[in-house]
């Protein structure tokens, strides 16, 4: 028999239809709401038949050919990027459970699988796996899961280990790269928080008035680098006043001199990140410098704690959506200023211990 829809208190109409049960025996259901009753009906109507169609083929179907699914169904919405990335863990991850049939799977052999894609190195030879990189892969298969088959589970997932940085000075980095083909780049990383795919978005007409303009990224996908039109979040597209150091080298580039002279708009940083990378790989080690290039957002981000831009200023400038994303993962403590608190915080139990001193002996 099928839902009937109810009409809600804003005028609309709702129908509701049982979606699947999780492992602690709760009900879920499923949500339609249109202008009209018969509306409503129609789409949960669809919605039970794609169900008990999809329920069918894929009790015969591998959880990698799920994904598969999943994944061509999340194309046409999804970025390039994201794409990419699901595509990398259908190819490597969890190689046993993407061969299992969905109709086989159990809590206790998800759970298996979980661990032993901890244990399973990158490659030959490679160190395991990251906790980020089993929760990417994990991900993928849970949405497939959830939304072809209606099926949920909640195993245990390794837990994230985001260790310190050991970041070295800016200063150090600046003067390693100063006057390098790559010095632009990576003071647009340093001092603005910018990402390589954001670098490579910037055109010469973002430059204006003593401000730059995030308004576009490229990326890399299977198909080649892909120009887009929106950041990774809406706080990725920003505004932010330019250095007058990095303004000058803007404007000594060949680029920007052709852009002023032609008026033909092009990329700020026409290379691609391969070329990049390894020419800042390069001088990294002519300085005695380790870190990568997006090492240089958390040196960013670990400069304004340092110098104590409060949280929602830091957050805008590095285009971070929330605080926690931005503690985590980039803010450290840099060695110069974490010397100085050592300093000022020893010193405070010194003049303690001392005063104490003084007070017995006198």
């Amino acid at each position: 028999m099928a839902n009937k829809a109810k009409k809600t208190k804003a005028g609309s109409w709702r129908v509701q239809v049982y979606d699947y049960t999780d492992a602690s025996g709760k009900k879920h259901v499923r949500s339609f709401t249109a202008p009209t009753k018969a509306q409503a009906e129609l789409e949960a109507a669809a919605f039970a038949r794609a169900k008990k169609t999809r329920r069918q083929a894929l009790d015969a179907g591998t959880v990698g050919a799920l994904v598969d699914e999943y994944i061509q169904l999340m194309t046409p919405t999804l970025s390039p990027s994201t794409i990419a990335g699901y595509r990398r863990a259908r190819r490597n991850g969890f190689p046993e459970l993407m061969a299992t049939p969905v109709s086989k799977l159990t809590a206790a052999k998800v759970q298996q699988a979980i661990n032993a894609e901890v244990a399973r190195p990158k490659n030959k030879g490679a160190s395991a796996l990251t906790p980020k990189t089993i929760r990417n892969e994990w991900g993928v298969i849970s949405a497939a899961l959830a939304e072809l088959a209606g099926v949920r589970f909640s195993p245990k997932l390794p837990a994230y280990q985001v260790a310190p940085k050991q970041l070295p000075e800016p200063s150090e980095v600046m003067a390693a790269v100063h006057g390098s083909d790559v010095e632009l780049p990576v003071l647009l990383a340093l001092c603005l928080s910018l990402t390589m795919s954001e670098i490579r978005g910037l055109y010469c007409s973002d430059v204006d008035g003593g401000f730059i303009t995030i308004r576009r990224t490229v990326v890399d996908t299977e198909a080649g680098p892909v120009l887009k039109d929106t950041g990774k979040t809406a706080t990725r597209l920003r505004r932010l006043v330019l250095p007058a150091f990095i303004a000058e080298l803007i404007n000594r580039s060949q680029v920007y001199q052709t852009w002023l002279k032609t008026g033909k708009d092009g990329p700020i940083e026409p290379r691609h990140r391969n070329i990049v990378y390894r020419h800042f790989k390069r001088d990294m080690a002519a300085a005695g410098l380790s870190l990568t290039f997006h090492n240089l957002r958390a040196l960013n981000a670990s400069a304004m704690l340092a110098i104590g831009v409060p949280d929602k200023y830091a957050m805008e400038r590095g285009g971070w959506k929330t605080p926690a994303v931005m503690k985590r993962n980039y803010q450290n403590t840099l060695d110069s200023t974490r010397r100085l608190v050592d300093d000022r915080v020893n010193a405070h139990f010194a003049a303690i211990y001392n005063q104490n001193d003084n007070d017995k002996k006198s």
